[in-house]
């Protein structure tokens, strides 16, 4: 076994002639292996030892009992040792959380302690951890059965980035359970055992004491070929993340606090859109600990719902769909005021005047007689607007130059769309980049007189501007060559007859 531990240290880059290496040694059969093996190896790698036990505060006497344990080991085998006493059950209760994630936590402060202290001390060192191939099964079927994205299904990585100059390496991945318990058989080592590690209480011990044994009763390698699974499966995902990285730069709009994906994320084949969903996600939350596929699917839902539909996600965040966007930032309390103005997806309140006829909403059943092919009018204060469903050719020599009846991309228009007076917080989408304008900063532009804007009237979905009558439209909602339906929007003088103007403006 330690001949195949050191193959698995060489082939993943584990240690460099003259590191120090730290290692977690809790006393239990795994930890207490790693110690042995490692200082089997120490010469051949050139490498030093130091060992560090975390008291967790949980067990009482018996917690005591393995600390000193592991003092009389280290002191045998002549490896410095260093007892870091903690409070889990103190920080789990302050912090929120169930103690074995606090004690994990915990741990690894404990570990980023130690390392620092060493790189103070002019030391390159890395922190060795005690995950075998029987923790790599468990951990693959563990995230598989809570749902989990490509980077749970690869198990555990041999080696990660820890902090600045220190990774953690974990050298006994490769060897079983039965491996390590065997070589600390041949070598009559002792070890302590951990009550809680038998408390199926905990999924992950369910896992180990019920669902691998009988799957080891199908195949006795079980273990092995869940973990060569997992590898492989890390590797085709280092392999997507690259192809999702370029995916999600090319559809994405960083603004401060927040991530704006383009609809055009889904013209990518559908496994890239879920690894870059979950990569804005990832990077968003600044961890990937408990995003699943459940989260992934549930923002990339999102493109497909309307606008002000919304999902809360871990770590505070909430993806919401935003027009031609979805966006993922905090919780709304979080937002910019920009994003609140602008992109917050609720209908805004108006400065208009309240009357019966302010606004016409398009309400499901409306869609429902568009789809049917009916011709949709809104009698409004001083106009009628016409709405109708037109089956389009693709060519664009075919859109109206009227100024007072637009084309719009059907595929695009939502439940809700609104035919009112302006508002506070209305937008246009200026180019085919995403870039926005105020609409009040439109009209300044346009020479619009301030007595004159309040009587505009504007097609809306949200803040979201289609149309300012007479002016321009949205460049989100302009006709393309692939668009297979149009919504023709036409404005009359209140007689039902559309007003004619040769304007080329659009």
């Amino acid at each position: 076994m330690t001949e195949e531990v050191l193959q698995n240290i060489q082939k993943e880059k584990m240690a460099e002639r003259g590191d120090h290496i730290i290692i977690g040694v809790s006393g239990g059969a795994d930890s207490v292996c790693l110690l042995l093996v490692l200082k089997e190896l120490a010469g051949r790698l050139n490498i030093s030892l130091e060992a560090v036990h975390v008291e967790h505060g949980i067990r009482g006497e018996e917690s005591r009992a393995d600390a000193q344990f592991v003092r009389q080991l280290c002191g045998r085998e002549k490896i410095p040792c260093e007892i870091m006493s903690v409070d889990v059950p103190a920080y789990a209760a302050a912090e929120r959380l169930g103690l074995e994630e606090a004690a994990r936590i915990l741990r690894y402060h404990c570990f980023e302690k130690a390392a620092a202290r060493n790189h103070r001390e002019g030391k390159k060192c890395n922190v060795a951890l005690a995950h075998h191939a029987d923790d790599n099964a468990e951990t693959l079927l563990f995230h598989l059965i809570r749902g989990s994205s490509m980077d749970g299904l690869g198990g555990i990585r041999p080696v990660r980035d820890f902090m600045e100059n220190v990774r953690l390496i974990r050298p006994l991945l490769t060897v079983t359970r039965a491996q390590i318990e065997n070589y600390l058989k041949e070598r009559e080592q002792s070890y302590c055992v951990d009550a809680t590690n038998t408390d199926l209480f905990y999924s992950r011990n369910r896992i180990r004491h019920a669902v691998l044994p009988e799957l080891c009763s199908v195949n006795d390698r079980a273990v092995q070929h869940i973990a060569g699974s997992a590898a492989e499966l890390k590797e085709t995902a280092e392999f997507i993340d690259i192809c999702a990285g370029k995916v999600l730069d090319s559809v994405r709009r960083r603004e401060e606090n927040m991530a704006q994906i383009h609809i055009k994320l889904l013209e990518y084949p559908r496994i890239l859109q879920r690894r870059a969903v979950y990569l804005a996600v990832r990077e968003a939350a600044g961890s990937a600990r408990d995003i699943g596929s459940v989260h992934v699917e549930a923002v990339l839902e999102l493109f497909y719902r309307q606008t002000g539909k919304r999902v809360s996600l871990p770590y505070r965040l909430v993806a919401e769909r935003s027009y031609e966007y979805v966006v993922i930032a905090g919780r709304e309390e979080d937002l910019s005021n920009d994003r609140k103005k602008c992109q917050s997806g609720r209908i805004p309140e108006y400065d208009a005047a309240p009357g019966e006829n302010l606004s016409y909403i398009l309400t499901e059943e409306r869609m429902r007689l568009l789809e049917e092919g009916e011709t949709l009018s809104a009698q409004m204060e001083d106009a009628v607007f016409f709405l109708k469903k037109i089956k389009f050719s693709g060519n664009m020599e075919e859109i109206t130059k009227n100024k007072y009846t637009k084309w719009f991309d059907y595929g695009k228009i939502n439940v809700g769309l609104c035919i009112r007076k302006p508002g506070n917080g209305d937008f246009l989408v200026i180019d085919d980049s995403g870039h926005t304008k105020k609409l009040k900063d439109y009209m300044a532009a346009q020479k619009i007189p301030m007595r004159e804007r309040d009587k505009c009237w504007i097609i809306a979905a949200d803040s979201h501007v289609l149309w300012l009558v007479g002016g321009r439209i949205s460049a989100f909602y302009k006709v393309e060559t692939e668009t297979e339906y149009v919504l023709e929007i036409t404005k009359t003088n209140g007689t039902g007859k559309a007003v004619e103007d040769e304007s080329k403006e659009n």
